[in-house]
Formats: structure tokens, sequence, C-alpha cells
């Protein structure tokens, strides 16, 4: 008799039982899928949250620079109560940790007919970049220009508020929730004058 029979035949027996019993499976594949299932649904969560911030942050510069286009003029109390205000409405949007904002008036001279606008004054808060005429013309090849009813563009002016805000994801997943800085823009005419003019504070 073989001798390597011998001894593999009262394990075969035990084998086919093995690859019969079932018991086990389930707790197997839940093991297998579930985190798979769980980075699916903390990824949907990661990014529905940074939709939600960007859109918060584009729609608080919306508002404020429909504010600072009611004004008559802006100085420099009023470009802190404007990034002031910006940080109360982001404040409780999950994963804004920094709010920086910007704001400045541009004009496009009279006989001009070329949109070539220039920065009249330009001020921020909280070290937000500066915006400078190439800036304005940037933007203004990214966006239609809505003209104002009986007038034409020549000698408009409008005000334009941006606001940088640092993003930090609630959970870390590579490629889907990286830190990053959102900057979002909105541009108003002015409503009450033709120009909103910067008053700088008188010295003491």
């Amino acid at each position: 008799m073989n001798p390597s029979s011998i001894e593999t035949a009262p394990q075969a027996p035990r084998l086919r039982r093995l690859t019969r019993n079932t018991r086990g499976i389930a707790a197997l594949e839940f093991a297998l899928i579930a985190p798979l299932f769980i980075f699916m649904f903390l990824s949907m969560v990661a990014i529905y949250t940074k939709g939600t911030a960007a859109r918060e942050i584009q729609q608080t510069s919306a508002s404020l620079s429909d504010i600072v286009a009611r004004y008559i003029y802006v100085d420099d109390d009023r470009v802190e109560a404007l990034g002031a205000s910006a940080e109360a409405l982001l404040q409780s949007s999950p994963g804004i940790t920094d709010v920086r904002v910007a704001v400045a008036s541009f004009y496009n001279p009279p006989g001009n007919y070329q949109y070539d606008y220039t920065v009249l004054w330009s001020k921020t808060y909280k070290g937000a970049s500066q915006l400078t005429d190439d800036d304005i013309r940037g933007l203004l090849r990214d966006i239609p220009i809505v003209r104002r009813s009986g007038q034409g563009h020549a000698g408009d002016s409008m005000v334009l508020l941006v606001i940088e805000a640092d993003y930090e994801p609630p959970y870390g997943f590579p490629g889907v929730t990286e830190a990053r800085t959102f900057t979002r823009r909105a541009w108003a005419y002015p409503r009450y004058t033709q120009r909103i003019e910067f008053v700088e504070e008188e010295q003491t």
C-alpha cells in the first residue's frame, strides 16, 4: 500500500465536508463589501459638503456685492463690515476655516466701447488678493456684460466683490476631499450713483 495514500485518505472526507460547509458566508461577504459601501457613503457626504460650501460662498458674494452697489461711497469701516459679514454668514458652513474678501470699483472711460475697464480703487480684508486692471479685464471676458436700460457701457462703472475661503474637508479621502481654496466673484452696477468712490479716513 502506498504510504501517502494511507496518510491522506482520512483527510479526504474532511475536506469534502469543508467545501460543502456554507456557515459564515454571509459574514464573510459583509466583511468584504461593508468597507466599500462605507467609503462610498462618506465620499458622497464629502462631495455634497464641498458643493454646499461652494454654493454658500457664491451666494454670500452675490449678496454682499448687491449691498456694495447700494452705497454712495465706501471707506475702511465699510470694507471691514463687509469682511465681518462674510465671516458671519459662512461660519456655519462645514469645512470653511478662513474667509478673505476683496472689493473693487472699476469703470469704462467715456468714449471707450471696448470694455476696457480700469480699477478705480481696490480694498481687501484679511489678506485677500488685490484686484488689478488685468484681473478685471480677464473677468469681463468670462461674464456677460449687462447694459443698463437706456445707457451704453462707455462711462459706466461696476463693483466687484471676491470671496476667498479655505476649505478643510471633514474626511480625508484622496482624490475626493483634498483641502482647497474657493474663490467666488460677484459684480453689480451702482444703484444710486454713477460711480462709487472710496473715501479715505481723515487723519487726526
